[in-house]
């Protein structure tokens, strides 16, 4: 199960947008005369500067206004998915305290951000070269905003870190909603209407991956804390799995070498009984040995043997020798005995097969015969009938040809 856990682990990433497909989407975006994607490349001075000539603007200004009310719209549009997509999952499993602290910050982080862009929206149609209250002075908002913004995908990428495989996909539909919100934010100026509808409409991320985030905008310190922070995690998830892999395996070689010394020291035990047994069997027998060479009857504890006991031992030896060779004797005989009835038994039988067999070729042969001369009688019939009808024919035929002719 801890090994289950940590592959879990280490196969999980929040799977977001590249910075290669953001590029891809920006380069789609058509860019026309008056649409406030041209202005985005522009400073604070060059657009204070652009509101002298107040007939030039006229036509921009509505074109903006009418641009910013479609940013609002998205990013209601986008709150509101946010607040349906976690519905249901905080019906089935109440959120930590830490939790619910970063929803009701990024909820005021949404909140802020309409009333950006409400406030860009009135300083658009209020824009004139001698008032101030454009959107130059709405930056510094717009970068505490990000700055927050980037506070809290931080905070969200470390509780990603620490929370468990149901938690952080919640946790991804945050930062990849954080992120496109950050992307509004970081524009400086009003984006075209195809890109806040495709930034609006795209679906959320709920797959996972391990690839390293990089978004377009974010200070490459903030992609080095990223990848250092996903680099410190998945060291300690590897060392972990590490842990758990060398334990199990000094467990099993454990265990195998205790078997095969268990097998060894079995071996050279049997092998000890055994010399020893052998060692203990020939001392007792060296003095028994050593009488028998002087000539002298062995002794035992009790004093000689008698006569009578030897003699005994001797015809109990005789018979259990006769025993002994008596039985391959007889199973000699017996061998011998099937084989002269064998001999008996197949000559006769030899005959008998041969006599079937030639009984059974005599009749498979008057068979072949009979067959034989039935073909050929239907045969001769066929021929001889066929041909008596043909001759039949022509003779009428040529009888009838010549009345025919005596007629005439």
């Amino acid at each position: 199960a801890a090994r289950q856990r940590v592959e879990r682990r280490l196969a999980y990433t929040p799977n977001v947008p590249s910075a290669r497909r953001i590029r891809r989407l920006q380069r789609r975006t058509p860019r026309k005369e008056g649409d406030g994607s041209e202005g985005a490349s522009l400073s604070s001075a060059d657009r204070r500067g652009s509101r002298g000539s107040r007939a030039d603007d006229t036509g921009e200004r509505g074109g903006a206004t009418e641009e910013a009310e479609m940013l609002s719209r998205a990013v209601s549009e986008i709150h509101g998915r946010l607040m349906e997509d976690n519905e249901g999952i905080t019906r089935e499993k109440e959120w930590s305290p830490r939790r619910e602290d970063m929803r009701a910050s990024l909820q005021q982080s949404f909140g802020s951000l309409r009333d950006l862009m409400v406030e860009r929206r009135n300083a658009a149609a209020s824009r004139d070269g001698g008032k101030d209250g454009g959107p130059g002075m709405l930056e510094a908002d717009f970068l505490r905003a990000t700055m927050e913004l980037i506070n809290e995908s931080m905070d969200l990428m470390e509780e990603a870190a620490k929370a468990d495989a149901a938690e952080k996909t919640e946790l991804a539909i945050f930062a990849e909603l954080e992120r496109r919100v950050a992307r509004l934010l970081e524009t400086r100026a009003v984006p075209s209407v195809s890109s806040i509808i495709e930034i609006a409409s795209s679906e959320l991320p709920v797959s996972t991956s391990r690839s390293v985030v990089k978004e377009d905008g974010l200070p490459s310190s903030m992609d080095g804390a990223i990848s250092t922070l996903q680099a410190a995690m998945r060291g300690a998830l590897s060392r972990k799995r590490y842990g758990v892999t060398r334990s199990c395996l000094v467990r099993i070689q454990a265990w195998a070498k205790g078997v095969h010394a268990r097998h060894e020291f079995e071996r050279r035990r049997r092998a000890a009984l055994a010399v020893q047994s052998a060692l203990r069997r020939r001392r007792k027998r060296i003095p028994e040995i050593a009488a028998a060479l002087q000539g002298e009857p062995p002794v035992d504890a009790e004093g000689a043997i008698p006569h009578d006991y030897i003699t005994a031992a001797c015809v109990i030896q005789s018979c259990w020798r006769q025993y002994v060779m008596a039985s391959p004797h007889q199973l000699y005989k017996l061998q011998q005995q099937s084989t002269s009835h064998d001999d008996y038994i197949v000559e006769p039988a030899i005959q008998i097969q041969s006599m079937m067999r030639r009984r059974s070729a005599i009749q498979k042969l008057s068979q072949a015969k009979s067959a034989a001369t039935a073909i050929q009688t239907a045969w001769r019939r066929s021929s001889n009938s066929t041909h008596f009808r043909r001759c039949k024919t022509s003779i009428i035929l040529i009888q009838g040809i010549i009345r025919s002719a005596n007629r005439r």
